[in-house]
């Protein structure tokens, strides 16, 4: 995201009034977990199995990560499984960034995904994997990650911040996610660059 887009959708009105009243619960989050806010370095965990979307954060990019919270995903889509092909209504399955925010979304804010990545591409149906994958509020959806509204403001908050924080220090880097089915799917080079508990490694 340009640094003239990250002024624009800093700026808008309904996200400095949404900012007014989130920022206050997300910097204590961080306090609480003994991290500064806005935190450079930060990593999204979503475990299907068991509904939850975990916040992640560390002062330096490669440093051990730390929980800050976990919210509960308030709807399902599909089955335990990755994303193979558009229509399927399964949420992907993997390592990914967080590339675009919209704070005119019609589930009150999301954030999208660069799915799909390279193992989405070779092994699903490449003529057409869909896409607009996105974690956002509200408590309906088709192959997204919903967490409702509240939860939506403090991980969108904390993302946009990280992505600038990063910018303006050492840990310069997009923030990730990381989707997998449970907690004993595996993801390649999550726990050794993000330095994550290895009992509960993510895909």
């Amino acid at each position: 995201m340009a640094g003239h887009a990250r002024a624009a959708l800093a700026d808008i009105p309904r996200l400095v009034k949404i900012r007014k009243r989130a920022e206050p619960r997300v910097a204590k989050l961080f306090t609480d977990a003994g991290l500064t806010y806005p935190c450079p370095s930060l990593m999204l965990r979503a475990f299907k199995h068991d509904a939850q979307l975990e916040l992640w954060g560390a002062a330096h990019r490669g440093d051990a990560m730390t929980l800050v919270q976990t919210y509960p995903i308030c709807a399902p889509s599909g089955e335990l499984g990755p994303k193979r092909e558009q229509g399927d209504e399964q949420v992907p399955e993997g390592c990914y960034t967080i590339h675009r925010y919209n704070a005119w979304s019609g589930f009150h804010l999301s954030m999208r995904v660069d799915y799909p990545n390279a193992s989405d591409r070779a092994r699903g149906n490449r003529w057409n994997l869909g896409g607009a994958i996105i974690v956002h509020g509200g408590c309906a959806t088709i192959g997204c990650i919903p967490i409702e509204n509240e939860p939506i403001e403090e991980v969108f908050l904390a993302s946009l911040d990280a992505r600038r924080a990063g910018r303006q220090s050492d840990s310069a880097a997009a923030p990730t996610i990381a989707a997998a089915a449970t907690r004993g799917s595996g993801c390649n080079g999550v726990n050794a660059s993000q330095n994550m508990p290895s009992t509960a490694s993510s895909a």
